[in-house]
């Protein structure tokens, strides 16, 4: 019996309801699954969202799942930062890695199903833009961002980074000056943005900043953002800046306000790179000399005779400050050093800068085989923040050899001489001590003793502060709270110290090691070729008939036979070859 052709479209339509909804469900369950599960891959959470959206539209999910996809679909800032940095070594757009399509999509899909994105979903996407430096994607985000809700301290974090890490990248020198005239108008834009909503600066946002102005060469900027920010007039860099003691700000008064923050070190080598930039060589020695080892109790020296209602100037309505900001100097802050003292022909200077720094890695490393020897587990042992490398020298090794600088040479052959062979003493004490931790430990032979304490970061309450006398001063391994400090407020707590891991710290001396013989095989050849070409010309004008200069002649030019010549540089006895045997028996035959 044949069913109502009515009834018949409803049971159809019934089956395929069902199968439908079956489909939903199953989609929705590939998706719930892959967004529980930790390893997931990005583009299997991107292909299982867009399925779902396939199946059932946009207008159908909650603002959660959108907002899970949105932050699994991507990898982690992190690991995005390695990737694009491997990609730029090898010659390859790191801009390619950014899902930048799928941030778009996600968040288009929002506004279409009339939710609205929360600021932590612009912080996110704002974040993978500032890890790969995509500076004009992140300023979009920007804008979007302003349009919907009210930006925090870290949009504007990541907006800055972004512009920073893009300046940072090596580009062609054709392109460079465009692009800082950009950087500049987003910078501009940004600072506006921060003073319409009133948001201040941070720590890590005035170190972004100073960094945009060094690298855009605005000098005018930089030290008056040092003034502002840190309270350092680098015209007087041991005392603090009249903004401090209240005078008129040099931003005016509808200035980015600013927060207390803390000198850190990574300013301290935008500070030194920026005057070494300039070619203000004198200026950059001040600046290290003052704000890596400041004097004690400036205050204490300076006096004036002038009465209150004096009209010389303003005044300083405190006179109890101890300390100037400061940062302790690591090895990227010598590296800038010896790079802007070679390049300016500073051989003097460089002398000395070199001395430190070998007396700073010995002291570094003298406090850190102590540690190692006291402390009950390497997971309570500080990493060392500075040690020698070839970078540091590999400036100073070129512009002698372009000077033709033969003393400064030897000296510093000498010089590396002692650093490679105290690195190889390290290098035995270290393997030496991690052979004995895992024989007592019992742990195998691969394994590094650090891995197993299970923590990356430890905070400086858990680590006991030391401090090292370098000449007479003191160079903190931790920061240590100032009794006294420019800056009014509660102190800024101490960024996280890493522990030592042997394992690594073995590696890290034995490519050292490796390096600094390669260097100093390289100034050998340098040396060698110098005092190759010095022979060839001196013994051209001997074999010429001309007078030249000897040491042992005095002022005076004198001639010299050939002969003689030969026994002062000592040439080596050339083999002679068939053609100049038979010239040299003909000669004899024809003599007799």
């Amino acid at each position: 019996m044949a069913l109502p052709s009515d009834l018949q479209d409803l049971i159809s339509s019934a089956n395929t309801h069902s199968t439908h909804s079956l489909q939903h469900h199953e989609k929705f369950q590939a998706l719930h699954s892959s967004l529980n599960e930790e390893d997931v891959q990005p583009g299997k959470v991107w292909l299982d969202y867009v399925g779902l959206l396939n199946s059932v539209g946009y207008e159908h999910l909650d603002l959660s799942i959108h907002q899970e996809v949105l932050r699994k679909c991507t990898l982690y800032s992190r690991k995005l930062r390695d990737i694009s940095n491997h990609r730029l070594r090898t010659g390859h757009d790191p801009l390619q890695i950014l899902p930048e399509s799928r941030f778009r999509t996600i968040i288009r899909n929002i506004h279409a199903s009339g939710m609205k994105p929360s600021i932590h979903d612009y912080n996110f996407v704002l974040e993978q833009f500032a890890a790969v430096g995509h500076h004009k994607g992140a300023m979009q985000v920007f804008e979007e961002l302003t349009k919907h809700s009210i930006p925090q301290q870290r949009s504007f974090g990541f907006c800055l980074q972004a512009i920073a890490h893009r300046l940072s990248i090596t580009i062609n020198p054709s392109k460079r000056p465009p692009l800082l005239v950009q950087a500049r108008a987003m910078m501009s834009e940004l600072m506006g943005n921060m003073q319409k909503y009133s948001v201040p600066f941070s720590n890590i946002n005035l170190d972004f900043t100073m960094r945009i102005l060094k690298e855009t060469s605005d000098l005018a900027g930089f030290e008056s953002l040092l003034k502002q920010g840190y309270g350092i007039d680098m015209a007087y860099p041991d005392r603090p800046a009249l903004e401090l003691s209240g005078a008129p700000s040099v931003f005016g008064a509808d200035s980015v306000p600013v927060e207390p923050v803390q000198f850190s070190v990574s300013t301290l080598n935008a500070v030194v790179d920026m005057y070494g930039s300039a070619g203000n060589i004198s200026r950059m020695v001040q600046a290290f000399e003052v704000l890596a080892v400041p004097l004690p109790a400036a205050q204490q020296h300076f006096f004036s005779s002038f009465e209150d209602d004096d009209d010389f100037g303003v005044a300083s309505k405190s006179s109890t400050a101890s300390f100037t900001p400061h940062a302790q100097p690591n090895s990227k802050t010598l590296k800038i050093m010896l790079k802007h003292l070679a390049k300016a022909d500073h051989f003097q200077l460089m002398r000395h800068y070199i001395l430190v720094a070998l007396e700073l890695d010995r002291a570094v490393d003298r406090q850190t085989r102590v540690n190692v020897v006291t402390s009950r587990g390497y997971h309570h042992v500080p990493s060392p923040h500075f040690a020698v490398d070839k970078a540091m020298f590999a400036a100073c090794v070129t512009k002698s050899g372009v000077a033709k600088r033969s003393a400064f040479m030897r000296w510093l052959e000498a010089r590396l001489r002692v650093i490679i062979r105290k690195k190889k003493n390290d290098l035995e004490f270290y393997k030496n001590h991690a052979r004995g931790a895992w024989r007592r430990n019992k742990l195998p032979s691969g394994t590094p003793p650090s891995e197993k304490s299970g923590s990356n970061a430890l905070s400086t309450s858990e680590l006991k502060p030391v401090q090292i006398y370098f000449r007479g001063h003191r160079w903190r391994v931790f920061n240590v709270e100032d009794k006294v400090s420019f800056h009014h407020g509660p102190p800024p707590r101490p960024p996280p110290s890493k522990p030592l891991n042997l394992y690594i710290h073995n590696r890290h001396l034995e490519k050292t090691i490796k390096e600094l013989e390669g260097l100093r095989e390289r100034l050998e050849r340098i040396k060698a070729r110098k005092h190759d070409r010095v022979k060839d010309r001196l013994g051209r004008r001997v074999w010429g008939r001309k007078d030249i200069y000897l040491s042992n002649g005095g002022d005076r030019r004198g001639r010299v036979s050939r002969q003689r010549w030969r026994e002062i540089v000592n040439y080596k006895p050339r083999e002679m070859d068939a053609k100049d045997a038979r010239s040299a028996e003909m000669a004899a035959y024809q003599g007799t």
